[in-house]
């Protein structure tokens, strides 16, 4: 939201200082009410801060130097111009929605529809979007006879992927399996698959025990 400076552009990059009020998650004494407190606690959300007035909000500096951030906001960029320029329309959305999880430009009743035939999971990213990546990468570099390049190749396309569509649990796990299995390829080691689900839970699990 950059309605509060109409003269300045908040971009993903940018350090903000914002002054406001820390709310913590407290227990609803209404058992109609909903209790956020376990959903703050399983996305590690200490608390919330309400900030009400504009003049709480400036722009403190912009990254301007980060590459790494640059480097996937340009493959995010590219997906996004394709979905809005090539397909274009509301069936451009759906293709963002589908691809990377961006569902806030299409139409609200297009959204209803999909929730009310029990198709919404196909615009929000999740495990799908990522085996049909490798498996079509699989099929695109089928040619290339270096096993070891095709795996650096998807391995390079799949943390793209991980990071332009914001480092879901969902996606890291299917990406965790996808690796582990290429790996026990190149290794001609065999795989099953209740070892590459245990496997990416262990590592999930090391890299956040929350």
């Amino acid at each position: 939201d950059t309605s509060f400076h109409k003269s300045q552009v908040l971009n993903e990059e940018d350090y903000l200082s914002i002054r406001g009020k820390l709310v913590f998650p407290s227990k609803v004494i209404n058992p109609f009410q909903p209790d956020f407190t376990h959903y703050y606690k399983v996305n590690s959300i200490i608390a919330t801060l309400n900030c009400n007035r504009c003049e709480d909000y400036f722009i403190v500096k912009t990254d301007a130097m980060n590459v790494t951030y640059k480097f996937f906001k340009y493959f995010k960029t590219i997906v996004e111009d394709f979905c809005e320029n090539n397909v274009r329309g509301e069936e451009g959305e759906i293709l963002k929605g589908f691809l990377i999880g961006d569902k806030n430009n299409i139409d609200p009743d297009t959204i209803s529809a999909f929730k009310n035939t029990g198709t919404s999971h196909l615009l929000a990213v999740s495990g799908q979007q990522t085996t049909l990546i490798a498996i079509i990468l699989f099929a695109l570099l089928s040619w290339v006879p270096n096993k070891h390049l095709k795996f650096y190749i998807i391995l390079m396309f799949l943390l793209i992927y991980i990071s332009i569509t914001g480092y879901q649990i969902s996606i890291i796990r299917a990406s965790i399996m996808i690796i582990t299995f290429m790996l026990s390829r190149l290794l001609s080691r065999v795989t099953e698959p209740l070892n590459l689900i245990g496997f990416s839970a262990i590592i999930i699990l090391i890299l956040d025990p929350v």
